[in-house]
């Protein structure tokens, strides 16, 4: 847990994104609205975001040849992890 501007409690979030076959994508956009910041998949599907306010955050995922996805959570917990699956167009 870190304290960013103050009293405001953060998370952090890591996770893998896979296709429909649970093959891991690699390069996928990962854009963070509240934080106007965009991290992107390594090798192996994983991604990592530091420092997310403990509160309801939304993530935009965007690849190329598959549908964007758009992911709201409520983050309330020192760290998360979460697998997420992207659908080819």
């Amino acid at each position: 847990m870190a304290l960013a501007g103050g009293n405001h409690k953060t998370t952090d979030l890591k996770g893998t994104i896979t296709d429909k076959q649970g093959q891991p994508l690699a390069g996928v956009k990962i854009h963070i609205p509240s934080l106007k910041r965009d991290i992107y998949t390594d090798f192996e599907g994983q991604f990592s975001i530091q420092d997310l306010p403990l509160k309801e955050q939304s993530i935009k995922l965007s690849y190329i040849s598959f549908e964007e996805k758009e992911v709201k959570l409520e983050l309330d917990q020192l760290s998360s992890s979460l697998h997420l699956e992207l659908r080819s167009k």
